[in-house]
């Protein structure tokens, strides 16, 4: 079964680490696989447009922040 995702609101500063770890709301025994995170926009907070994981968590580190910058990922 595939699970659109849904859209969140994060507030971090430079030099803040994100992180995103696959977490299942069905059953403790399903594994949740996270493989990247990909940018969409006109700024790239992260400085990389695709942040690939190891299957378990997918982090990246805010480095271009401005002050009400916003970015989408996917």
């Amino acid at each position: 079964m595939e699970i659109a995702p849904r859209d969140f609101t994060t507030y971090v500063q430079n030099g803040d680490t994100i992180r995103w770890i696959g977490v299942s709301t069905s059953s403790e025994n399903d594994i949740v696989n996270i493989t990247s995170i990909n940018y969409q926009g006109d700024k790239n907070l992260l400085g990389v447009n695709v942040l690939r994981g190891n299957g378990a968590e997918v982090a990246g580190t805010v480095q271009n922040g401005a002050v009400g910058s916003e970015e989408n990922l996917t």
